[in-house]
């Protein structure tokens, strides 16, 4: 096989050609210089990356095209030490710099400097990277940062202060701090007067700039977005109130401030308006309006919130007057009609037996109405006497060990009369049960009522069955009968007071609506619950828990 002859000029050109082929096809750009600081190298990434072509920069000094003002000086000394010592600070490394862009912008880079010899001359190539993107997302992650700490610090002051005005004072302080919304120590919060359509200064921090108060008295605010002048400090607050960014002067000539205008939004609400002042021509990220859109919507809840509370303390206030003037009513009224009501009953009594002379039926007839009714008016009187004593915190309990089950076991004996009448089987199941503390009257009153209203609300020949037992570690008592029932929602308003339910007494008994109230209260007090189960037409089941 024949050798050809390799051509050493033809060879050196193809290296040539290759390493430029290298260059240029570098996603880095790489840029070279001489001693003198003119350029001799620029591959195709440094033109897209710096905007120049290279037959536009070759042989043009590098700081005429890449270098800032304000590194030229020092760009140039370092090359003359070169020079003279052979050494520099900036070979061999990686370094964070600005580079000038052709349209007259700065860009980060990332270099790296390598000293070369070529054709007997030092020769400096510098390989750059655009790091921009990078260094954004740096930023944007630090912004995103201190928009967190910032959000939590406002949200923890909004939490923790006690009145709205200390809320509202820590939440601007808490403002004022952050770095990077670039807020003087003055700001001001205006809360809105639904009513009055107006704004009110309501809170602020630092000395605001001069003229600021006066003016906002004196002079219409035609050019504010959020309205105008109204009287003595205030402003009409207007729904198209915007964000309104860095504007300079809304105060006057005298203010050269920029500032925030961000409304205070709950829903679809103003709340007010927060002010905030930053340095004369300040610097601004495009966060910034994010930021303060979510700060502003945090305060607006919070004053929607302690506006809710606030009104809701004064309802509170109102009803607890009007329960005490309603339970005081009801003390009085019940204990002076009871005097009569019992005077009454003594005579239609006296008249019923005769001692006054025979009744005939018709007289008979009427005196047993008068006295029904009126056992049943002081019956309501003794319950209405109870209820405003337990409500004004008057009803006191006298708890002593007590055996429960033989207090059961009379005041079944008691109702058996009442039973009997209408055939009704009246039966007690007691379990062994421990003496228990309880205030003996108060508690034979629930043990009646609820043994009483089985009977009441029973056909005639059913069964009511009483029983006591232990229900972990409380005690049962429980009072089950085959009455009508009631629904679930019959069973929520059992225990409600003057509550009409669709079971009616089945012997034609009056019912005043308030004995399972005062009972279910009088067991409350005694650290126990009482309630029901119970189906339509199945019977139901009354009972209270106790501890043992």
């Amino acid at each position: 096989m024949a050798m050809v002859p390799i051509d050493e000029k033809e060879c050196q050109l193809d290296l040539k050609d290759m390493h430029q082929a290298l260059l240029d096809h570098s996603f880095d750009a790489i840029v070279s210089i001489d001693t003198e600081g003119a350029i001799l190298g620029w591959n195709l990434s440094a033109e897209s990356t710096f905007g120049w072509k290279a037959e536009e920069v070759v042989g043009k000094k590098l700081s005429e095209v890449l270098i800032p003002e304000k590194y030229r000086a020092a760009h140039t000394e370092g090359l003359r030490r070169f020079m003279h010592t052979g050494k520099a600070r900036v070979l061999n490394q990686h370094l964070e710099l600005s580079a000038l862009h052709r349209n007259g912008g700065e860009l980060p880079v990332e270099i790296s400097i390598v000293p070369s010899r070529q054709n007997g001359r030092v020769v400096f190539t510098g390989i750059i990277r655009d790091i921009t993107e990078s260094k954004n997302a740096i930023r944007q992650a630090q912004l995103r940062e201190e928009e967190y700490k910032i959000l939590h610090e406002v949200a923890q002051a909004l939490q923790n202060s006690n009145s709205m005005e200390a809320m509202l004072r820590e939440a601007l302080g808490a403002i004022s701090r952050s770095k990077e919304l670039h807020v003087e120590n003055k700001a001001g919060i205006f809360l809105a007067d639904q009513e009055k359509q107006v704004l009110r200064l309501a809170v602020r921090i630092g000395k605001f700039p001069a003229g600021f108060l006066k003016n906002l008295k004196e002079i219409p605010f035609y050019n504010i977005p959020y309205g105008r002048c109204f009287t003595s400090g205030e402003m009409v607050v207007r729904d198209w109130c915007m964000f309104y960014p860095q504007q300079p002067g809304p105060f006057g000539k005298e203010n050269q401030y920029g500032s925030y205008i961000v409304p205070l939004k709950c829903r679809n609400e103003t709340m007010g308006v927060l002010f905030l002042y930053t340095p004369e021509s300040p610097p601004c990220y495009e966060g910034s309006r994010d930021v303060l859109r979510s700060i502003a919507a945090l305060i607006g809840n919070a004053i929607k919130h302690r506006q809710y509370e606030k009104e809701i303390q004064k309802q509170n206030k109102q009803l607890r007057m009007f329960n005490f003037m309603k339970n005081r009513f009801l003390g009085i009224a019940s204990h002076d009609l009871r005097n009569p009501i019992y005077l009454i009953l003594t005579y239609c009594s006296i008249l019923a037996e005769g001692s006054l002379g025979k009744l005939n039926d018709r007289q008979e007839k009427i005196i047993d109405k008068i006295i029904y009714s009126g056992e049943y008016m002081r019956d309501l009187l003794s319950n209405l006497l109870d209820i405003s004593k337990i409500e004004s915190g008057q009803f006191h309990l006298d708890k002593k060990p007590a055996n429960f089950n033989l207090l059961v076991q009379s005041q079944v004996e008691m109702s058996q009369q009442l039973a009997d009448k209408k055939q009704i089987r009246l039966e007690f199941f007691p379990d062994e049960l421990p003496d228990v503390a309880v205030d003996k009257c108060s508690m034979i009153q629930v043990v009646d009522n609820l043994v009483g209203n089985a009977i009441k609300f029973s056909p005639p020949g059913a069964r009511v069955i009483v029983s006591t037992r232990k229900n972990g570690n409380r005690w049962r008592f429980s009072v089950e009968d085959e009455g009508p029932g009631l629904d679930k929602e019959e069973m929520a308003l059992a225990f409600e007071e003057f509550q009409t339910l669709s079971a009616k007494p089945t012997g034609g008994e009056k019912a005043t609506g308030l004995g399972l109230a005062i009972s279910k209260k009088i067991i409350n007090l005694h650290g126990g619950e009482m309630g029901v189960e119970s189906e339509k037409e199945m019977g139901s089941t009354f009972y209270f828990d106790l501890p043992i």
